[in-house]
Formats: C-alpha cells, structure tokens, sequence
C-alpha cells in the first residue's frame, strides 16, 4: 500500500473540516444511540400492548 501515492489536504484545510464537522458528528452519534434505546422502549412496550397488560390512556 505504501507505494500508492495519496493526496492530503493541508493541515489547516483539515483543522477547518474538523471544527466543522465535529459538532455534526457528534449530534448524529447522539441521534444514533437515541434510536437505538427508542427501538429497545419499542420492542420491550409492543408485546404488553398487543397482550392487553398495557394499555394507552386517551
């Protein structure tokens, strides 16, 4: 692999993308692990529904 050239971008190009990104990339690990613990909630919630031992108050 060493012998294949790769281009890189200047270091302060890639100071710049990562200030930018971080906050980005932080707020979709967030969303990701919120996802994660919403589908849990789902899968632990939907079989007491479909049984009647919970119910939705309206």
């Amino acid at each position: 692999m060493m012998r294949y050239p790769v281009a890189m971008p200047p270091k302060e190009l890639l100071c710049v993308f990562s200030k930018l990104y971080s906050p980005m990339h932080n707020q979709i690990a967030k969303l990701y692990k919120e996802n994660i613990h919403l589908a849990n909630l789902r899968d632990w919630l939907l079989p007491l529904l479909m049984n009647g031992q919970a119910t939705i108050d309206k």
